[in-house]
């Protein structure tokens, strides 16, 4: 962590189950730091995070005495250095919840040869808040961006339109978390359909699915025997 200007402050952050940050414990409150011209936190040793958290410092007697987290932010994932071991996320299928591919956060360094790879026990799937509609959301891992057609809280089942906006992935990816920009609200992908039916410029799947209670196209011929 960095912080600036004034000296000698150490401050170490811990974060929550979405890796934003928590609270901060300060192991030395450093000097020279002024109340009217309060620093700037920066939070290092993490990846650029999804959405950025806010963060006031309390100062008496030129010292850090704490920080107030104003907002958590998320996606401070640790960054692994020194130790030259890769990272990856594993995206799990969602017919029989078997790894069908993982995702590298961190490509290790000195590799000779193909290593031996192991997958952790998962962690459970979870969230909190509302998504509000028309906002846009993001996916943690993947990047891609959407907007919010409807939210049903208690199935938590999320419908979205103009899947890809900003981003050169297109789709979630099984297993990331699904950020609010607005609401803040996060919950992880347990599956993702990428047919778009809420889009309004496309209009082919709605039409194709009001047309299921008009005719019933299991039958060979919809309109009649002959």
């Amino acid at each position: 962590m960095k912080i600036i200007p004034g000296s000698g402050a150490i401050v170490q952050a811990t974060f929550n189950q979405n890796y934003g940050v928590q609270a901060f414990t300060v192991v030395n409150g450093g000097t020279g730091y002024a109340t009217t011209n309060p620093p700037k936190v920066v939070i290092l040793g993490t990846t650029t995070p999804t959405i950025a958290g806010s963060f006031y410092p309390i100062i008496a007697d030129g010292q850090i005495k704490s920080i107030r987290v104003l907002s958590s932010g998320s996606g401070y994932y640790p960054v692994i250095s020194g130790l030259g071991t890769a990272v990856g996320i594993a995206s799990i299928g969602s017919a029989n919840n078997d790894v069908r591919s993982i995702y590298i956060t961190n490509p290790g360094f000195g590799y000779t040869v193909a290593p031996q790879v192991t997958i952790g026990n998962p962690n459970i799937l979870t969230g909190y808040g509302n998504y509000e509609f028309n906002e846009v959301i993001v996916g943690s891992r993947s990047k891609t961006k959407a907007r919010v057609k409807e939210w049903d809280s208690d199935a938590k089942i999320l419908k979205i339109s103009y899947v890809g906006i900003g981003a050169t992935t297109k789709g979630f990816v099984t297993g990331e978390n699904i950020v609010g920009t607005k609401s803040g609200a996060i919950y992880s992908v347990k599956t993702f359909n990428q047919q778009d039916t809420y889009d309004k410029y496309s209009q082919n799947d709605e039409i194709e699915e009001e047309s299921d209670f008009i005719i019933d196209f299991s039958e060979s011929n919809p309109f009649g025997t002959y």
